[in-house]
């Protein structure tokens, strides 16, 4: 069958990709999945041609239906969708926007296609009937096209409360800095929409507005906003989020403390580098304070790795984060050998495996 199905797409005619076409069809040849496959492959030549086309866009459609997370689902629906992206014909384009105001994987499918093969002209997809979804926001980001500012303001003043703020933040993106106002308006009148307020907030902290830090450390002391939040710390940077951090930090479990002592590491100022110091005798997060003071940059955490090398308590800690900082930073910490030397030697098995 297979074989049947490759010859029929090197033959080519009109004859041939009906056969293809109704192979996908329920009861159809095409078996399983290597035979789907392999008839949506052989019609990808022909993608340009409204019989192949329609069988496409139908591969893409019945995939969604009961098997839509399976492995081999994904790639039928992902390559059907990648043949009509490549086509650029405007009819393939405005399939993949119809399908693009769909929510769920045929939208993803879409989305991953035209940001593969980037149409030529914006207005198929984002013309299509329909309310925009989350997976043509991020298509759009994705292409960094400037010709979707009209799409996209217009989505910004009439979408759901989320596309509303992803669509400003990739306007933001796209170089419109309009949105910082706007992100501004967003933090006075929306307090208790959570996605309007991370929306705002990441337009801040990207445009580097004064005020950025103020809005991520009030997020942080949101439960709901505070994962969001922690995105945000590498690229805001802003030292005035160390006491939200450290706040945050005491209430943490052992799931969440880790990534509350990267982003502390991250601000890379020596209070923060103190800070996880203190944590290196930590129970359950002690190798992660370890990693977070082993990346965090500067003499002071540099230094304090050392000084925790002469303290039994921390020797195992500190010696992870010397070896880590000399491997990703170049920076060889003081007396490191010797700590290796003590440790390998010890009667503690734990001491041995550090």
């Amino acid at each position: 069958r297979v074989r049947g199905f490759e010859h029929l797409g090197e033959v080519g005619t009109p004859a041939a990709t009906e056969l293809l076409a109704k192979a996908l069809e329920p009861g159809g040849a095409a078996k399983g999945f290597e035979d789907r496959l392999t008839v949506v492959r052989a019609l990808a030549k022909h993608a340009r041609e409204p019989g192949p086309r329609q069988a496409l866009a139908r591969a893409m459609a019945s995939a969604s239906s009961g098997r839509a997370d399976d492995a081999g689902e994904i790639m039928v629906r992902d390559t059907a969708a990648l043949a009509l992206a490549r086509s650029a014909h405007r009819e393939a384009l405005e399939i993949l926007g119809k399908a693009l105001r769909q929510e769920g994987p045929i939208a993803a499918s879409a989305g991953r296609a035209i940001v593969a093969h980037p149409p030529r002209s914006l207005e198929p997809i984002v013309s299509a009937r329909g309310a925009p979804t989350r997976a043509l926001v991020d298509a759009l980001d994705a292409l960094g096209d400037q010709r979707a500012f009209s799409a996209l303001r217009s989505w910004v003043k009439h979408g759901s409360p989320e596309i509303r703020g992803r669509a400003a933040i990739t306007l933001t993106r796209l170089g419109d800095y309009e949105t910082v106002a706007l992100a501004r308006q967003w933090r006075a009148k929306n307090k208790t929409d959570t996605q309007l307020l991370v929306a705002a907030t990441r337009i801040l902290v990207s445009s580097r507005a004064p005020e950025a830090g103020r809005a991520l450390e009030s997020l942080l002391a949101n439960a709901e906003t505070v994962e969001a939040a922690l995105e945000l710390v590498p690229i805001a940077r802003s030292p005035e989020l160390l006491p939200a951090l450290e706040k945050r930090l005491v209430q943490a479990d052992a799931g969440s403390a880790p990534v509350l002592l990267g982003a502390i590491g991250r601000l890379g100022t020596p209070a923060a580098a103190r800070r996880l110091s203190k944590e290196l005798k930590s129970v359950s997060h002690g190798n992660a304070a370890a990693y977070a003071l082993a990346t965090c940059p500067g003499p002071v955490a540099r230094d304090l790795i050392a000084r925790a090398l002469a303290t039994r308590t921390t020797l195992r800690a500190a010696a992870r984060a010397a070896v880590v900082r000399e491997l990703l930073l170049g920076e060889r910490v003081a007396d490191i050998d010797g700590a290796l030397r003590t440790l390998i030697v010890s009667a503690d098995p734990a001491d041995r495996a550090a």
